[in-house]
Order: C-alpha cells, then sequence, then structure tokens
C-alpha cells in the first residue's frame, strides 16, 4: 500500500513539474510515463483518466488549506494575525516548492476543462469565502470600518498576492516570495483595521 501512495504522489509531482516546464496543455501522459520512467498504461493503474490525475494535482496544490484554517481557529487568531498567517503559510509552502505555483497560475484556467471546473471552484471559492468570513467577522466587531466592501477588501488581498506570486515567476524567483507577500498584506491590513 505505501509503494502504491509513494508512486501516485511521484506521479501528481512529475505532473506539476512538467506543468512548470513545458505549460499545462502540453502536458501528456505520455511525457508523465517517459519522466516516470513507466508505460503510459502503468499511469492508468494508479489514475483511472487524465481528469482524475489532474484532481489530484488540484487536491495536491490545496492540500494543507484545511491544516492552515484549522490552525487559525484552533489557536484562536485575532483577523491581522490570521490573515498574515494565512497568507504566510501558503505563500511558505509556494517559496519551498517553487513549481506547484504553476497551479496557481492555471486554476483560473481550469475552470473552462467541465471535468475540473467543480475541483477549481472549489479551491477558489473555499479561499475566497475563509478570507471573507474574517474580514466580515472583524467588520461585525469593528475591527475593520463596515463602510468597506468585504468582497473588494478580499479581492484586494487575493488579488495582491496573487500578481507578486505571479512576478516572483516571471522574475526567476529572485526575491524572497514569503517576505513580500507578508510586506504587502501588513501594508494593506495597516490601511483597513481600526
Amino acid at each position: 500500500m505505501k509503494s502504491i501512495i509513494k508512486r501516485k504522489e511521484s506521479i501528481i509531482i512529475t505532473t506539476i513539474d512538467l506543468m512548470n516546464e513545458i505549460g499545462m496543455y502540453a502536458v501528456t501522459t505520455k511525457k508523465i510515463a517517459e519522466r516516470e520512467n513507466v508505460s503510459e498504461a502503468a499511469i492508468f493503474k494508479y489514475f483511472k483518466s487524465k481528469s482524475e490525475l489532474q484532481i489530484a494535482v488540484l487536491d495536491f496544490y490545496a492540500k494543507y488549506d484545511a491544516d492552515i484554517v484549522n490552525s487559525i481557529i484552533i489557536n484562536k487568531m485575532k483577523t491581522r494575525e490570521a490573515i498574515l498567517y494565512y497568507f504566510k503559510m501558503h505563500f511558505t509552502y509556494y517559496n519551498n516548492y517553487k513549481n506547484i505555483t504553476v497551479i496557481s497560475e492555471a486554476l483560473y484556467q481550469l475552470r473552462y476543462d467541465k471535468k475540473l471546473v467543480d475541483k477549481a471552484d472549489e479551491i477558489i471559492n473555499n479561499r475566497f469565502n475563509f478570507i471573507n468570513s474574517l474580514i466580515t467577522t472583524a467588520q461585525e466587531n469593528s475591527k475593520i470600518s463596515a463602510n468597506y466592501d468585504a468582497t473588494i477588501l478580499v479581492n484586494l488581498l487575493l488579488g495582491t498576492t496573487n500578481n507578486i506570486c505571479l512576478r516572483w515567476r516571471m522574475e526567476n524567483y529572485k526575491f524572497s516570495l514569503s517576505e513580500k507577500i507578508e510586506e504587502a498584506v501588513k501594508l494593506i491590513l495597516n490601511s483597513i483595521l481600526l
């Protein structure tokens, strides 16, 4: 059983690495098999279809999301601490595994694939809704002005951090992603927290 899990994870990581190297649409099960040094049929021993493999890739991309949210809830973090922690944990993961950020870029494109739209939407919506809940709770507790539209604030945070990640990739990882993200999130929080 352990070797099956290791092989499945190896295939997922190889898929991510290939997506990063040659682009999402150029990745084929044949190329994955070549990189894994197995037959193409062996890929389908672990994944029934390419779509199932792509869903596994998305699950791998978001595998820490629930842990990050649970840590915030269990530790009863206040708004500033929770938002900083949320972004720091995500982008530290990305900083340490650069290739995974290709999924951030691909996520919105994957919405156009009928077999992947539900998984892509789940990830996008879960992230959006959690940050929105933190902002809304802060507004209810008079920590952020109720005059601000919570949706715009969430988009400001997510859009800024995603754009920094894109710039980081475009500039060949020349700066510390987690440090730039923390700086940007602090700047936004300093301007909206009361």
